[in-house]
């Protein structure tokens, strides 16, 4: 069944309204399970190291297709490449957040800025 434009927007937009909605869902939801977590003064990322923190890969997976999905509905209605794109590397960058592990995360760093070889203090 082939759909028409106005079908494929629609379901762009809801994968796009879901995806934010379990993202939110998500870091709501890590945030009152992690007991001492305050959103105000720590980072979300903090919450990745929380007992339930693997679910933040849910988190960002969602938020990527949402991106995904809104790239998708820009380029349907013509946008230029340009404005398309950023989404869609936004998307990916949401992917990767999800997909790199904290661990790794701290090595890809050390290994793209190494610290200088003597530190005066």
């Amino acid at each position: 069944m082939k759909l028409g434009m106005q079908q494929h927007r629609t379901r762009l937009a809801a994968i796009a309204a879901a995806g934010v909605a379990l993202f939110f869902g998500v870091v709501l939801a890590l945030s009152l399970a992690q007991p001492g977590y305050d959103s105000q003064n720590q980072l979300m990322s903090e919450l990745a190291l929380g007992r339930h923190g693997q679910f933040l890969v849910i988190a960002f997976l969602a938020l990527a297709a949402a991106t995904g999905a809104v790239s998708l509905s820009l380029f349907s209605f013509g946008a230029p490449v340009a404005v398309g794109l950023l989404p869609a590397i936004a998307a990916t960058s949401f992917v990767g957040a999800g997909l790199v592990s904290l661990g790794a995360s701290i090595e890809i760093h050390v290994f793209l800025w190494p610290p200088p070889s003597s530190c005066a203090v």
